[in-house]
């Protein structure tokens, strides 16, 4: 039954995992003839690693137009990484909660995350649902590039 289980489960992904499948479809070789729980126990590692592998992007041009405003950017759901960057390298401010990277008067507090100049942020192993980035900066007015990976 596990190898049943584990050949369907098989059928759905492809790249690397292909040599997981050999390897799991030779398994006889590797641990002889009584590998029905090692199948099942690797079937279900394997299908939580399907879990957070992206199938598609959605990528987000983010114009901050006002200096210490809050932009925000809801994030598609199902969302299992994420890039962020700067087009023109200017260091800005990001955070999951509304109101910290710039206040109604344009403050920012504490906790956020600042990208500094020139720098990228990528983010794997995620499953966000309902999830909002804000965005904001000091110096200028940058175009921010956000890549969610769905």
């Amino acid at each position: 039954m596990a190898k049943t289980v584990l050949t369907s489960w098989m059928g759905k992904i492809r790249g690397w995992r292909s040599d997981v499948w050999s390897f799991l479809n030779n398994i006889e070789t590797y641990v002889g003839d009584n590998h029905t729980e090692l199948l099942t126990r690797l079937a279900a590692v394997l299908e939580a690693v399907e879990l957070l592998v992206a199938e598609d992007s959605k990528t987000y041009n983010i114009r901050i137009a006002v200096v210490d405003k809050q932009y925000p950017q809801v994030l598609p759901n199902g969302t299992k990484a994420f890039d962020l960057k700067t087009v023109d390298g200017t260091a800005i401010r990001w955070a999951f909660e509304s109101g910290r990277v710039a206040n109604a008067a344009g403050v920012p507090v504490r906790p956020y995350n600042t990208l500094a100049a020139n720098e990228s942020y990528s983010k794997e192993n995620l499953d966000f649902v309902g999830k909002t980035i804000y965005v904001a900066c000091s110096t200028d007015t940058p175009m921010i590039e956000l890549i969610c990976y769905i």
